[in-house]
Parts: C-alpha cells; sequence; structure tokens
C-alpha cells in the first residue's frame, strides 16, 4: 500500500467518524425513553453490538467473493496472486518431468500413475482458483509440499531441482505468516463499526452510562447545552468496537455503581467493646491475733493430758421414748 494513500484513506475515516460522532452527541434521541428499566437497554445494546459483528463479517464475505478487486482491499489479495504464480511456475515442469518418467521407468503401470499424476494437479490448480488470500496461499503450498515428496519417494532421481520448488513453498508459507490479515481490513472494520454503532444508538436514543450510573429523573429532563447527548455517542462507539469491550465496559460500570452503593449506605452502629474488669484475688485468711508457738514443754505436757471419756454411742436400734401430746381440756 502506497504510504500517501494509506495516510489519505486513514484521514477520510477519521473525518467521517467524528462528523458522526458529533452529530450524535448534539442530536440525538432522548436517551433511554421508552424502556422499562435499564436491563431492556443493556439487553437492546448487547444484540446490537453482536448484530454489528455479523453485519460486518457479511460485508467481507461479499467482498471476498469479488476477489477484492478494488483498494485497499486489493493489496494482499495481489501479494497472493504473485505467490500462487510464482508456485505455479515451480510445480509445471515438475509436472512434465514426472509425466516424461513415467514411460521409460519399468514395471509401472502407465494408466494408474498418470491419472494419479492428474489428479495431483487438479487438487492444486482447484485450490488456486479460489480468491487470493493468504489462507489460500497456505493451502497451496501445504498441498503441493506433500505432492512433492509423495512424488519423490515414488519415482525417486526423475525429479529435479525439488529442492528449488520446495524451498519457494516455504517461502510463500512464511510469508503469509508475517500477516494474519489485511490491515486495512482491519481497520475499515474498526471505522465501520463505529459509526454503524454510532449512528443506531442515536436514532434509538441508547445511553449505557446513564441506564447504569444515571439518575432515571434526570434522564427525563430536557436536554440542554453543548453535546448534550454525548453518553450517547460513546455508547454507539463502544457497541461498534464488537461484542466483547461492549460486555467489558458494562462490566466495569456494574462494578462502579456497587461501589458507590456500598459507600452511600448507613455506616452499621458501632458496637460499645466489652468492658474486661481484672480478677480480684480471694482474700487470704488472717487470725484475729498471731498464735503463739508453743514451746517444748507445753507440747509435752499436751501430750500427756489424756483425752476425756465420751459418752458410749448410742445403739442404732435403740428404741426412744415416745413423746405424745393430748389435745383434751384439762
Amino acid at each position: 500500500m502506497d504510504p500517501k494513500d494509506s495516510k489519505k484513506f486513514l484521514a477520510v475515516l477519521t473525518f467521517l467518524l467524528l462528523a458522526v460522532f458529533l452529530a450524535a452527541a448534539q442530536f440525538s434521541h432522548q436517551p433511554n425513553l421508552g424502556f422499562a428499566d435499564s436491563a431492556a437497554i443493556l439487553a437492546l445494546i448487547t444484540a446490537v453490538a453482536v448484530g454489528i459483528e455479523r453485519v460486518l463479517e457479511a460485508g467481507w464475505t461479499v467482498i471476498g467473493l469479488t476477489r477484492n478487486a478494488w483498494w485497499p482491499f486489493n493489496v494482499i489479495g495481489a501479494q497472493s496472486e504473485q505467490l500462487l504464480k510464482l508456485a505455479n511456475d515451480q510445480l509445471s515442469p515438475i509436472y512434465s518431468q514426472v509425466d516424461s518418467a513415467i514411460d521409460r521407468l519399468e514395471g509401472v503401470d502407465v494408466d494408474k500413475a498418470r491419472k494419479e499424476l492428474q489428479a495431483i494437479k487438479e487438487q492444486i490448480e482447484a485450490l488456486m482458483q479460489a480468491a487470493p488470500s493468504g489462507q489460500q496461499v497456505n493451502l497451496v503450498s501445504a498441498r503441493a509440499l506433500q505432492a512433492l515428496e509423495y512424488l519423490d519417494r515414488k519415482y525417486p532421481g526423475v525429479i529435479q531441482h525439488i529442492d528449488i520448488a520446495q524451498q519457494t513453498l516455504y517461502g510463500a508459507a512464511d510469508f503469509v505468516a508475517t500477516f494474519k490479515e489485511n490491515p486495512a481490513k482491519r481497520l475499515v472494520s474498526i471505522y465501520a463499526g463505529a459509526m454503524i454503532g454510532i449512528a443506531i444508538a442515536g436514532l434509538v436514543g441508547l445511553d449505557l452510562f446513564q441506564a447504569i450510573l444515571g439518575d432515571p429523573e434526570a434522564a427525563a429532563a430536557p436536554a440542554a447545552g453543548l453535546f448534550p447527548y454525548l453518553g450517547v455517542a460513546v455508547t454507539g462507539l463502544i457497541m461498534g468496537l464488537g461484542s466483547s469491550p461492549t460486555h467489558e465496559v458494562i462490566r466495569v460500570l456494574q462494578e462502579i455503581k456497587k461501589s458507590r452503593k456500598s459507600s452511600n449506605d448507613p455506616a452499621a452502629p458501632e458496637a460499645r467493646p466489652t468492658e474486661i474488669r481484672p480478677l480480684t484475688p480471694a482474700p487470704v485468711y488472717q487470725p484475729a491475733r498471731p498464735v503463739e508457738p508453743l514451746s517444748a514443754f507445753d507440747a509435752l505436757d499436751a501430750l500427756a493430758t489424756p483425752l476425756e471419756e465420751s459418752a458410749p454411742a448410742e445403739p442404732i436400734n435403740a428404741q426412744r421414748p415416745l413423746k405424745t401430746f393430748s389435745l383434751s381440756r384439762r
């Protein structure tokens, strides 16, 4: 791609995107008007994001069927055509060499060998007939390398300069591996998806930020000032980027809403700390007067004093006199 052409192309796309964005931010429909709740708004936003992806995929399929005839989509297509032509130039003499060797080799079924060779040629040519792309180059290179390896094993020494043909095919596959898709195609997808998303958001009035974080009464109020529907334009831009970015933005906004709600909730009453009183030690018994220690003589006298004889114990089964009383008057 010519650098000058790419810069002009990028400038045109940027100007168109900016114009659509500012128009939606200034002249959009009233945000989220007529929707039952925020869940319905989020469901519609997600569905629109997925729909934009499918529309772009269908559009690129149609462009691919036209063999990417117009710039900038034909840049990689032209490079793929050159690689396929180079591969075909390397394979043509190999077909001729094998076809000539079939008649000279002994013990070879000529008809069967030529049918096999023709089948290989038709398979590779069928792959080359598709629209030029990196995937097509990979398919042709892989099938041609398999065919060369098979023919070299079956007819050893017949194919000349087989290494050159293999290097050409490997080089084509390596070149395709340097890019995954047309950069211009990716760029156009981003810009086109963003403009489609902004247009839909402006016409319907979809505001992702108002649906999750906003105040319903403020949303119903008439807009005023410069770019009053900036949230609608940003919502359309997010939808145009695809379903995955849209889901991520919704998740982040919902987390912000949860954090705001938790910070605005009244704080729970603080629990009073439990008073812990120190343990009071048990009082130690103190005698009323100090006990004087006994002398050695006093101790001997106490031991020598006989104990008083106690009264004999009353037998357990002994009968005790029954005491009675009378209620009669005297």
